[in-house]
């Protein structure tokens, strides 16, 4: 299912529970109170032996621009705000065995194109956290399933 956890902010669980999909409708400030709070919540709780699949689809018209904005052109920020990113910056450090991958899908029309050229490059690439930018979500979907390893036994995933 694809739920909205908060308004404007859906959020999807794909590959049993082992990708997460992030998609905001529209950018607000509570939308990314609400996003950050969700995805320092499933980070904490995720089991090291299992890949952070992460999915940010910013592919709603003029998402991806105002998210730009927001975080001074810096998509590739997992914990959503400033304050976040200093939040996810902790919790890594202190899992240093955790390892993932996050996928930002942006619009192939002009707002997509433009923040594309302006985050070329995170400007604070975990090594932990793989990124990369998609025009199709169906292509970042892909390289996230390449990331899927197979676990010694099922791990216990945080609950959606």
């Amino acid at each position: 299912m694809n739920p909205e956890i908060a308004p404007g902010l859906h959020r999807e669980m794909l590959a049993d529970n082992r990708i997460v999909v992030f998609k905001p409708k529209a950018i607000y400030s509570s939308v990314l109170i609400s996003w950050m709070d969700e995805a320092l919540r499933l980070i904490k709780n995720w089991p090291e032996n299992v890949p952070y699949l992460v999915m940010h689809d910013l592919s709603s018209r003029g998402v991806a621009l105002v998210y730009g904005f927001s975080n001074n052109h810096d998509l590739f920020n997992l914990g959503v705000t400033e304050d976040g990113r200093q939040k996810m910056q902790e919790v890594l450090r202190a899992r240093p065995a955790l390892r993932g991958r996050l996928a930002i899908v942006l619009s192939s029309r002009l707002s997509g194109r433009f923040v594309n050229r302006q985050a070329q490059q995170p400007l604070e690439d975990s090594p932990q956290i793989e990124s990369r930018i998609f025009l199709d979500r169906e292509a970042g979907l892909a390289w996230l399933q390449e990331g899927l390893q197979k676990p010694s036994a099922q791990a216990n995933l945080p609950q959606p």
